[in-house]
C-alpha cells in the first residue's frame, strides 16, 4: 500500500487547510463569473500545475466555496475554474436532478431484476419496501423535474418576447 492516501483531506502526510484557507483568502473580493486558471492556483498554493494534489486541493477548495460563501466553482475545460453565475449555478442543479433521477432509475431496475425464487421471506419483503421508496422517490423527482422545466420554458418564452421588436403574435 502506498503511503499516500486522501482521507479527510490529508495527501502525503500534509493536510490541505492551510492552502484551502489560503485559495479562500486569495478569492475573498472577486465576483461571479470570474475565471481563475490552473496556473493561477498552483501559484498561489505552491503546488505543481499538473500535480495530483493540486487537483486535491481545488477540488476541496471549491466544496470549502460552496459551503461558507454559496458560491458553486465550475469546471471549464483547458481554461480553469469559473465562480458560477447564478444561472449556471441553477442549470447545474437542474443537471444533478436529471443525474439523480437516472441513478433512482437505475437502483429501481437493479432491484427489480432480483429474482424473488432466490430470497427468503425477509428479503423479499426488503426488496418490496425498496422498489416502493425508489419507485416513489422517482415519481416525486420527475413530477418536481416537470415543473421546474415548465417554469424555465416559461421564463425562456418571457425573455424571447422582450427581446423581439414589433407585435408580438397573439397580442
Amino acid at each position: 500500500m502506498s503511503d499516500e492516501h486522501d482521507h479527510d483531506g490529508i495527501i502525503e502526510g500534509r493536510s490541505y487547510e492551510p492552502q484551502v484557507r489560503l485559495l479562500m483568502d486569495r478569492t475573498a473580493g472577486m465576483q461571479r463569473g470570474t475565471l481563475i486558471s490552473r496556473a493561477q492556483f498552483a501559484e498561489w498554493t505552491g503546488e505543481a500545475v499538473d500535480g495530483h494534489r493540486l487537483n486535491g486541493l481545488i477540488k476541496a477548495f471549491c466544496a470549502r466555496h460552496m459551503k461558507e460563501r454559496n458560491i458553486e466553482i465550475k469546471s471549464e475545460r483547458l481554461r480553469g475554474y469559473r465562480l458560477a453565475l447564478p444561472t449556471d449555478q441553477i442549470d447545474s442543479g437542474s443537471q444533478r436532478l436529471t443525474k439523480g433521477l437516472k441513478q433512482i432509475r437505475r437502483g429501481r431496475e437493479a432491484v427489480a431484476a432480483v429474482p424473488d425464487a432466490e430470497l427468503d421471506a425477509k428479503q423479499r419483503d426488503r426488496k418490496l419496501r425498496m422498489s416502493t421508496a425508489l419507485a416513489s422517490l422517482e415519481g416525486s423527482l420527475r413530477k418536481q423535474r416537470d415543473v421546474f422545466q415548465e417554469m424555465q420554458a416559461a421564463q425562456a418564452a418571457k425573455l424571447r418576447a422582450r427581446a423581439l421588436p414589433g407585435p408580438q403574435p397573439g397580442a
